[in-house]
């Protein structure tokens, strides 16, 4: 599968707890290769080299998708850079996936927003969704408005991934007792 799997301690006080993580052997470099073919599954030092793989590939991720949308947040045209984050549409933890298909570009407090499914956007119209929980007229007013998606189509976020998105804010939004998108 040209792919890795890595073993580490979930944390020091939780010794003998593991995780797993796969990155695509492509990715990572002659020497993490090395160091990692050799790693002792009780290697305490081998959680340290798979965290700073993890954030290489993070990084990298944040770079292809800041390019992707043109250095803009697809939900409010935001351009400082500073305050833009790689959003995962799918979250990391579960797809294990920095495709830029499963990323968008988003202001951080949209950002979070997005994550707490109280922001969603509609795969077949693009368009962004407030929920009711959110009473600020600054996020009111993104309500409706139509996403900004990468020119070059293999950018684009994948539509499945956007359903599933949407299915979670709807759920959420069932749960607070409010109307679904």
């Amino acid at each position: 599968t040209r792919m890795f799997t890595l073993y580490g301690p979930v944390s020091a006080e939780k010794r003998g707890v593991r995780v797993s993580s796969f990155i695509a052997c492509d990715d990572l470099t002659d020497e993490e290769k090395r160091l990692l073919s050799c790693a002792d599954t009780d290697d305490d030092d081998a959680y340290a080299r798979v965290e700073a793989m993890k954030r290489r590939h993070q990084d990298r991720f944040r770079r292809t998708v800041l390019s992707a949308y043109e250095g803009a947040c697809a939900v409010t045209g935001t351009v400082t850079s500073n305050v833009l984050q790689a959003a995962h549409i799918d979250p990391f933890a579960r797809s294990r996936s920095h495709a830029v298909s499963n990323g968008i570009l988003l202001r951080a407090d949209v950002h979070l927003l997005y994550d707490a499914h109280l922001i969603t956007i509609r795969p077949d119209s693009r368009r962004v969704v407030v929920s009711e929980a959110v009473r600020d007229p600054m996020y009111r007013e993104l309500d409706g408005a139509r996403a900004r998606f990468p020119k070059r189509r293999e950018f684009e976020p994948d539509n499945r991934l956007l359903e599933i998105h949407l299915r979670s804010f709807n759920s959420n939004q069932r749960k607070l007792g409010l109307s679904c998108a």
